[in-house]
């Protein structure tokens, strides 16, 4: 599938370079982050060192209060969680971390640097290296594929578990395998990327879905958040990703998991249960996930709550940071 999709998409960067010759290949250089980046109001920026990498994350709050850890998705890094680093800090210790791979944080190469496990691990390790033997975990698409992973293999770590618009692996790998629907909706990818997060199967090419995302000065991005943010938003997801080299490490998450890297530690995994109290937001509108995967990531949770959000897409904590903010707050004080 992979193969096949790659040739067609293959023809329409043919295309594209031909009616956009003197602007297919162009990226912007962008040395300095954009004012946003560095918004105080949001966080101050830190280094930690794991066992294996060192990871770029930014925090708010007091590092004494029970900490909250938010994990971005693709193609996302910590800014994605903007509108909710300052309003939990009152109560919590906000931490959003730049996964492996992505902005600020360690790049290691190889496909196999990018699987699960080691993304996990991850996660252990910053916790434990913020001096934390627990926290609350707030994740989003990728970074929910990671959240939940690890709320399953170390539930000592997880104290309670919110996510948005990310099924558990099983469940989505069920589902691609047994819908039509979610599996046109995971490997179909438009050639103007209209809809971005169609992509599972193509972005297991090498080398083109690279090229595709730094086409057009990083058009990508405008076509994914144009109608969600500001242009300095945009252009601090640019700023990240405009930089060479940075963009096929989180594409490798993609490859790592279509390569079955990581098989065995996910099948020891995926009948663990989830003890934590947990909160699944979903954005209804969200055209790369079906809803259904709601509620069949929560059939081994032992305590959650589904909340399906109207009139939101995919990009649940930033299209209504509202309504996110708002069942976050319940949930916790809920559980508090």
């Amino acid at each position: 599938m992979a193969g096949l999709y790659g040739a067609l998409t293959g023809f329409g960067t043919v295309m594209q370079i031909i009616l956009k010759r003197k602007s297919f290949f162009t990226v912007n250089d962008r040395p300095k982050p954009p004012a946003c980046l560095m918004d105080r109001n949001l966080g101050e920026h830190h280094f930690i060192q794991t066992k294996n990498v060192k990871l770029h994350y930014v925090s708010k709050g007091d590092p004494k209060k029970p900490l909250m850890l938010f994990i971005h998705g693709f193609p996302e890094v910590w800014y994605s969680w903007r509108k909710q680093l300052p309003v939990f800090a009152d109560n919590y210790y906000t931490v959003a971390l730049n996964m492996r791979g992505y902005g600020d944080s360690d790049k290691p190469l190889g496909v196999a640097n990018y699987a699960v496990d080691k993304l996990v691990d991850d996660i252990r390790d910053v916790v434990h290296g913020l001096g934390k033997k627990k926290c609350i975990i707030v994740c989003h698409d990728w970074g929910g594929l990671v959240g939940w992973t690890t709320a399953a293999q170390y539930p000592e770590l997880v104290d309670k578990f919110i996510v948005c618009n990310a099924p558990q692996i099983k469940h989505f790998m069920d589902t691609i395998e047994g819908s039509w629907k979610q599996f046109l909706s995971s490997w179909y990818l438009p050639l103007r990327f209209i809809s971005i997060h169609k992509y599972i199967y193509f972005f297991n090419l090498p080398f083109l879905p690279e090229l595709r995302f730094r086409c057009n000065d990083l058009q990508v991005f405008d076509f994914i958040f144009k109608k969600l943010g500001t242009k300095d938003d945009i252009d601090a997801y640019k700023y990240y990703f405009c930089k060479p080299g940075a963009l096929t490490p989180p594409i490798n998450y993609y490859r790592a998991l279509q390569r079955n890297y990581a098989a065995h530690y996910l099948n020891k995994v995926k009948d663990k249960r989830i003890t934590a109290p947990t909160l699944v937001l979903w954005g209804k509108d969200d055209i790369a996930l079906t809803e259904s995967l709601a509620a069949d990531s929560c059939k081994s949770c032992d305590n959650y709550t589904i909340k399906i959000i109207d009139n939101c897409s995919h990009w649940t904590p930033f299209d209504r940071p509202d309504l996110v903010n708002k069942y976050i707050k319940e949930f916790l004080d809920k559980n508090h």
